[in-house]
């Protein structure tokens, strides 16, 4: 499956509205999406004590089958993904076959992760100008704040 940039932003978007909005996340007050390219997160939650939690989503289409997520970290020689997110988690968002499946992990967890567990770094994306980490979808599970099913 071959798409550019613009096709999966838009996808991540109308997923993210439709899942996020859907899902009833009971510790929630408020929810907003940013639904442009913004590189720091996605998601604003406001807890009803007015807490508020920054969250990264990320939708892999092939996480299922290759089982490995995908993390930017560079693009074109510059940082970017993981290591400019201000994000508190990130959300990976695992499609199944009947359902989708938000994994939420702390930001520094993951990078804990990454720089301690061996793992392959590949270039992709839009003329293979990304820099990728290729986790082990197996390397986060432990390390799950949350783990809920989403009806598609």
């Amino acid at each position: 499956m071959s798409t550019t940039f613009t096709q999966d932003l838009q996808f991540e978007n109308e997923l993210i509205e439709k899942i996020f909005i859907k899902q009833n996340f009971s510790n929630a007050h408020s929810l907003f999406i940013i639904k442009d390219y913004f590189k720091f997160f996605d998601v604003v939650f406001i807890g009803k004590t007015g807490s508020v939690t920054t969250v990264e989503v990320k939708i892999d289409r092939l996480a299922t089958k290759t089982g490995n997520i995908a993390l930017e970290y560079g693009y074109n020689g510059k940082l970017s993904g993981i290591e400019v997110s201000t994000s508190d988690c990130y959300c990976f968002v695992i499609e199944k076959t009947d359902n989708y499946e938000l994994n939420f992990i702390k930001t520094s967890e993951l990078k804990r992760i990454i720089a301690e567990t061996e793992h392959r770094i590949v270039k992709g994306g839009d003329n293979k100008s990304a820099d990728i980490h290729l986790l082990p979808l197996t390397t986060i599970y432990d390390s799950l704040v949350k783990q809920v099913e989403a009806s598609k």
